[in-house]
């Protein structure tokens, strides 16, 4: 995964030790800046995997859902292990 400023400087690469192919990405956790990404996994192709990256940025999807609010992330945010009904 590549890491861009805004300006669209490359400035880093990820390292994924998990998936070999990304097939989404999203920003999550606490504070915005656990960067989700989902794809098909190394070791067995037929089954999708998870790699988190914990960052600095926070996510602007998730910086927008938590200006619109009033501070608070949505309800589910920054949980673990728990299924959302």
């Amino acid at each position: 995964v590549a890491v861009f400023t805004p300006a669209g400087e490359l400035t880093a690469y990820i390292t994924l030790p998990s998936i070999d192919f990304v097939s989404s990405l999203e920003f999550g956790g606490a504070s915005g800046t656990d960067l989700h990404m989902v794809g098909k996994c190394k070791d067995d192709d037929t089954k999708g995997c998870v790699d988190v990256y914990s960052g600095s940025a926070v996510g602007r999807a998730f910086s927008t859902l938590k200006k619109s609010d009033g501070g608070s992330p949505p309800a589910g945010c920054g949980k673990t292990g728990r299924a959302r009904k």
